[in-house]
This record gives C-alpha cells, sequence and structure tokens, in this order.
C-alpha cells in the first residue's frame, strides 16, 4: 500500500507535469491506492483527459476546423463555453470571408473588442474592397477621371487599378484625338500582353493608311490598290468597292473624251449618282451626236430643245439647227430669185450670215442692174420696131410716146419737137387732154 507521504509525492510530480504539459509522464500504475486515494486518482486521470480534450480541440482550430470536440462537462463549463464563443467567432469570420471570397462586400463586419484584432482586419479588407468596387464600376462606366492612388508601396491592387485606369485614360484620350481626326499620337504598349494599346495603335494605322489612300483617290488616282484587311473590315470593303467604281467611271470618261460612248458605267444602286450622270452623259452625247448627224446630211427639220438653261452644248446645237434651218430658207428663197428676205447677223463674229447677206445683197444689186438692162435693151429693142416703116413725123411721135408711156407705165405722156431756135412745139401725146389757155408750143427761154 502506497504511504501517505508517497501518495502526496506522487501527487506534487503529477501536477506540475500537468503545468508543464507533460501529462503523458505520469506513471499511474506505481500507486497501490486505498479507497480515499482511488477516489483523488480518479479525478486526476478526468483532470488529464481534460487536458487531452483541450489540446485535441486546439489542435482542429489550429487545422481551420470549426467543430467542437471538447466535452461539455456541466451547464457552468466556462472552458466549453469559451471554445464555443471561439466555434461562433470563427464561424463569422469564415462566412464574411467566403461573402467576401463571393464578390459580396456588404456584409457588415464589427470588432468584439477594441483589440479585436482580426475582425478589425477583416473589416478593413471589406472596406478597402468595397472601395476598389466602387472605382472599378466608375471606371466600368467610362469615366476615367477618378484619381485612384494606392493605399501603401505593397497594395497591389491598388496599384493594378491605378495602372489600369492611367492606362485607360490614356488610350480614351487617344481614342477621342481619333474620334476628331487626329492620328499624330499613339498609345504607349506596356508590356507585350497590352492588347488594347495594340489594338488603338493599328487602328491608328490603319486610319493613317485609308487617310493616305482616301488623299490619293482624292487627287484623281485611281490606280492605287486598295485590299481589305479582312471579311469584317467595313471600311476598307468600302473604300476598295469605292475605287473600284471611280476607276470604272474614269475609264468610261477617258472613253467619251475619245469619242467612243458604246460603253456604259454599271450602275450599283439606287444612290449611285455618278454612274447615272456619266451614264446620262453617254445618252446625251449619242443623242447630240445623232443630231449632229442629222444636220451634217442637210436636214435642219429635227427639233433640238436644249434639255435646261444651264445646257450650253444643247442651246449652241439649237441656235446652229437654227440658223442652219435660216441660212435654207433664205438659200431657198434666192434660188426662186427673191432677194428680199432679211438677214440679220447675230454678232460681230457672225462671219456665215455676214458673208449669206452680203451674197444676198450683191445677187440683188446684179439682179436689178441685169432686170434694168434687160428691161432697156427690150425696151430699146421693141421701140426700134415700132418706129419701122414709111412714117410721117406725126406718126412716128405718136407710135414713140404711146410705146414710152405705155413700157414705163406712164399715165400721160407728151412729144414736143424742136425748131431751129429751140422752140418745141408738141408733136404727139398720150392719154394728155389739151386744154384752151394752154399753147402747144413752148418758145425757148
Amino acid at each position: 500500500m502506497t504511504t501517505q507521504t508517497e501518495f502526496h509525492n506522487f501527487l506534487t510530480q503529477s501536477l506540475n507535469s500537468l503545468n508543464q504539459g507533460l501529462w503523458q509522464n505520469i506513471d499511474f500504475n506505481q500507486i497501490v491506492a486505498d479507497k480515499n486515494q482511488s477516489v483523488v486518482i480518479e479525478y486526476l486521470k478526468l483532470l488529464v483527459q481534460r487536458f487531452e480534450g483541450v489540446v485535441d480541440q486546439n489542435d482542429l482550430l489550429a487545422l481551420g476546423v470549426n467543430k467542437l470536440s471538447i466535452k461539455q462537462e456541466s451547464q457552468q463549463d466556462k472552458l466549453w463555453q469559451s471554445y464555443q464563443n471561439v466555434s461562433i467567432m470563427q464561424a463569422k469570420v469564415v462566412n464574411a470571408v467566403e461573402a467576401i471570397s463571393e464578390g459580396d462586400f456588404t456584409l457588415a463586419i464589427e470588432k468584439k473588442h477594441q483589440d479585436d484584432v482580426l475582425n478589425g482586419a477583416l473589416a478593413k479588407v471589406n472596406e478597402n474592397l468595397r472601395m476598389t468596387v466602387a472605382q472599378a464600376d466608375v471606371i466600368a462606366q467610362g469615366d476615367y477621371s477618378g484619381e485612384v492612388q494606392p493605399r501603401s508601396d505593397k497594395d497591389s491592387l491598388g496599384k493594378s487599378l491605378y495602372s489600369m485606369t492611367q492606362s485607360l485614360r490614356d488610350a480614351s484620350n487617344i481614342c477621342n484625338a481619333i474620334a476628331e481626326g487626329d492620328t499624330s499620337n499613339k498609345v504607349q504598349v506596356k508590356g507585350k500582353s497590352d492588347q488594347l494599346a495594340v489594338a488603338i495603335n493599328q487602328i491608328v494605322d490603319t486610319i493613317d493608311d485609308t487617310a493616305r489612300q482616301a488623299d490619293t483617290i482624292a487627287n484623281g488616282d485611281y490606280n492605287e490598290e486598295v485590299r481589305p484587311r479582312g471579311k469584317k473590315d467595313v471600311l476598307g470593303n468600302a473604300l476598295f468597292l469605292m475605287i473600284e467604281s471611280l476607276r470604272e467611271a474614269s475609264d468610261i470618261c477617258n472613253a467619251i473624251a475619245a469619242g467612243d460612248t458604246r460603253t456604259k458605267v454599271k450602275v450599283k444602286g439606287r444612290g449611285d449618282q455618278l454612274a447615272a450622270a456619266i451614264n446620262q452623259i453617254v445618252d446625251n452625247i449619242d443623242e447630240t451626236a445623232r443630231q449632229a448627224n442629222i444636220i451634217a446630211q442637210g436636214d435642219y427639220s429635227a427639233e433640238i430643245q436644249p434639255r435646261s438653261d444651264k445646257d450650253e452644248l444643247g442651246k449652241a446645237l439649237f441656235l446652229m439647227t437654227e440658223g442652219l434651218r435660216e441660212a435654207g430658207e433664205v438659200c431657198n428663197a434666192i434660188a426662186d430669185g427673191d432677194y428680199r428676205v432679211e438677214i440679220k447677223p447675230r454678232g460681230d463674229k457672225d462671219a456665215f450670215r455676214k458673208s449669206l447677206l452680203l451674197m444676198t445683197n450683191n445677187l440683188k444689186n446684179v439682179t436689178q442692174q441685169n432686170e434694168q438692162e434687160n428691161w432697156l435693151k427690150t425696151g430699146q429693142a421693141e421701140l426700134a420696131n415700132e418706129m419701122r416703116g414709111e412714117l410721117s413725123v406725126e406718126e412716128l411721135t405718136d407710135r414713140i410716146i404711146t410705146y414710152v408711156a405705155k413700157y414705163t407705165g406712164a399715165n400721160v405722156g407728151v412729144f414736143y419737137l424742136a425748131d431751129d431756135a429751140r422752140a418745141l412745139t408738141l408733136s404727139a401725146s398720150y392719154a394728155y387732154q389739151r386744154r384752151k389757155n394752154l399753147s402747144d408750143k413752148i418758145l425757148a427761154g
């Protein structure tokens, strides 16, 4: 049987081992306890089990397992109650961390004590992430004016957000400049994976190349080879189709300039005004050529009407046809011996009408002169015929005055003979009635 002294020493050593955390060194087999000592030994064993339960519970907590493994020994078990509080707090922290990991920053995290470092840090993390989300929302809406400042040198998220905002602001400024037609600047490429900067700079290069091609086209050079960069290159495709249309239109215009109107421009759609206008020019030239051919064949009967007040070619052809028709009428009248037609030159340089007027006047003068000469010759011959035969002076003068009066269309005619004294004596008359108070003799002087 173990003496009281030995039992007392055993208890002292056991409690010391418990204090040092070395309860596994307690050897309960070395004691041969009596009834009272056995009761103490049982309580000591329960105390060792309690310590082991505390260690197991702490190990679970250290492993992140939120589970109460320690037994509740009584309703007032403060040790168990404290572990339950720790478990509840750990569950709240886990819930908060899970919410934050899922992007939910609305959870309210409160410090339980002024020295509650864990909840304080977690609340700060939550608030920082909430502010970061608010800044990211502003950026996502296209507002890059906000000043995002990292909270420290180690604020990787803040630094990233700051760099992202700066990059987006630079890209936005370049895009605004591009929208205003300024392609003199590019976005600084931050690295090999800076896809936004590379894409914007590619846009700048594309616009510059397109502008260069457009300048070439604007200067009338349609030999530029424009190739779309892909099936979805709307601008490239449009420029390609435009230069193809302009090249085709240019070829047709060159043919028209060379007098070839056999080909027309293919109309691309209802709004293809250039093709429609060129084709209208072709139709107008063909119609003008047809009319000119008719005129060239001497047919001036065609009615040529200008298409508008600004149709200079139509007006000129109309005036030319009108002039030629007028000249034809004049020539027809002249051919019929009618020189009374009136010709008025339309200007100082109207050589044709001036020549026609001069020709008409000359023909008229020549004709009049010929008519006068023929009239005189005919009259002389007929008068000579009237004067033939053995006639007395009275008969001769009667025939002469009668013929001359009729030939000249005179209403009255008289014929006087002069004697040596130069006195005139009425010898014959035509439709002349002698008057009683008028003598038939007129003295000289």
